[in-house]
């Protein structure tokens, strides 16, 4: 509700729009682009954890992305030299704006595949779960672009230069396979049911949760920032996720499968409960 109530005062001041005099950056004029920028954040994650319809979506709102540039070079001595920031150095808000662009996609698929009512497309198309499986196809793409496009300093499998760039990559990376599970999680067929899509979506929610887990485990074993808010829900999910596969395969009967082994998706499970549990004190 504070969320809510936030983004109406924020669009009331013209906040949310892009204006063709803000070309030239200014202090003022960022700090309200960051504010903006964190309550969408906050409103498509609160509306993901409770299932409640988001306050504001991506088509009510132009505004740019952040400049990525350290405060500290904001302002200079010189006038022209603000916000720009030195060659060779990467920017720490270069993070923010790969963390909004997930955030989007994530918005998408609230829209699409987890709307309430039909929409006119959707209405339009003869089967629903073709249009369902087209649907996801397309996320899945703007999700392998996304990762395509992260910077060289925040990648998951590249040397970080300091703590606070491993720590936005372990959020980001984090989040991403979050992101990957709540895209193709609504699709896994329950007991009995046929599948929405012609898509493995169990099989690629597993392998999301267990890079999850690999990438809380590695932040949380070098005890930098805990960063909790960032790191639990992903790790809950991915939990639910290795849980569900556990069982099904289970119930499957694939005991002659080489391959599946009880007790190491067990022990990845009791991994989330333990890494979850690392945050408890906070």
């Amino acid at each position: 509700m504070l969320t809510g109530f936030a983004i109406r005062i924020a669009q009331e001041r013209g906040v949310h729009r892009h204006s063709i005099n803000d070309s030239k950056p200014t202090v003022e004029k960022e700090l309200w682009k960051r504010a903006f920028w964190m309550l969408t954040v906050i409103d498509t994650r609160m509306s993901w954890v409770f299932g409640r319809p988001r306050a504001t979506s991506t088509q009510d709102f132009d505004l740019s992305p952040l400049v990525e540039c350290d405060d500290e070079y904001w302002e200079t001595e010189d006038s022209e030299t603000n916000f720009q920031q030195p060659a060779g150095k990467p920017s720490l808000v270069s993070f923010w704006n790969c963390f909004t662009r997930l955030f989007e996609i994530a918005g998408v698929s609230q829209r699409t595949i987890y709307s309430v009512r039909k929409s006119e497309l959707q209405k339009m198309d003869n089967s629903s779960s073709e249009w369902q499986e087209k649907t996801v196809i397309e996320l899945d793409s703007a999700l392998n672009k996304w990762a395509d496009s992260i910077p060289t300093h925040l990648r998951w499998d590249a040397p970080h230069i300091n703590e606070f760039l491993f720590s936005q990559s372990a959020m980001l990376y984090a989040m991403y396979y979050w992101v990957r599970i709540q895209i193709h999680r609504r699709f896994i067929p329950r007991p009995g049911q046929k599948t929405k899509v012609a898509l493995p979506s169990l099989t690629i929610c597993t392998n999301a949760a267990r890079s999850c887990v690999k990438v809380c485990d590695t932040h949380c074993q070098r005890r930098v920032f805990p960063y909790g808010e960032f790191m639990i829900i992903p790790l809950f999910n991915s939990a639910m996720i290795l849980t569900v596969n556990l069982w099904k395969s289970t119930q499957t009967n694939v005991t002659g499968n080489a391959t599946f082994n009880p007790s190491r998706e067990l022990a990845e499970i009791y991994k989330c409960v333990e890494l979850i549990r690392t945050y408890e004190p906070k």
